[in-house]
Order: C-alpha cells, then sequence, then structure tokens
C-alpha cells in the first residue's frame, strides 16, 4: 500500500484567470490546494497547464490541447520519452485526489510511450 502523499511542488499556467508559476518558479502546494486550481477551472481552457512533481523529481502533467483534449504527460528522462495519453478533466481530479507519495505509483491508467527526439 503507497502513503498518502501531503502535497507536491506545483507549476501551472491558467490563461483565463492569467495566474503563472512556470516550472522554474515551482514551489511546493498542500495537496488541498492543488485539488482547489483543478476546481477553478485550470483545465477547462486550451493551453492551460498543471503539472506536479513528487520527492523523487518524477513529474506529471496535465495539458489542454488547442482543441480542448487533455493530455496526461508522465515524463521519464532516463527513457527519453514520456508517456502519455487523453484524460477527462473529472479523471484529473480524481487521479489527484487518490494521489500517492511517488507519482510511479499513481493509477494513471493505460498509457502510450512517445520519444523524444533528439538531433
Amino acid at each position: 500500500m503507497t502513503e498518502q502523499v501531503e502535497g507536491y511542488i506545483c507549476f501551472y499556467t491558467d490563461h483565463i484567470a492569467e495566474e503563472f508559476i512556470s516550472i522554474d518558479e515551482a514551489r511546493y502546494m498542500a495537496l488541498e490546494q492543488i485539488l482547489a486550481i483543478l476546481q477553478g477551472g485550470v483545465l477547462g481552457y486550451p493551453r492551460n497547464l498543471l503539472g506536479i512533481i513528487d520527492e523523487k523529481g518524477n513529474s506529471l502533467q496535465f495539458f489542454v490541447q488547442p482543441d480542448g483534449e487533455i493530455e496526461l504527460n508522465l515524463s521519464v528522462p532516463e527513457e527519453f520519452g514520456s508517456y502519455t495519453r487523453q484524460i477527462e478533466q473529472l479523471e484529473c481530479y480524481t487521479l489527484l485526489k487518490k494521489a500517492s507519495r511517488y507519482i510511479e505509483h499513481m493509477p494513471v491508467g493505460q498509457v502510450e510511450f512517445s520519444g523524444w527526439w533528439l538531433e
């Protein structure tokens, strides 16, 4: 059984509320605060995003595509890529509500690997 988490390092972009915390300025937020940002509708507008980083440095991001679809993205730098899938807004909230201490233990569902192409 995984430990429940109290919070994560968080970054997000909300073009409607004009609120931005870049990944370089990411800061620790309690899980309740992150869930409140989700409930505030951050994932309801194209090009908005919400990302979290656990204590191991693993990251999980939700990005709203230009067409309004939300992409879940689990970065895996050691594999030079990310695991991704389309996800519904309510599922993003539910996933974080049940969050575990380490992102790698979160039940993200069926994902596809997408390599980062280096030139």
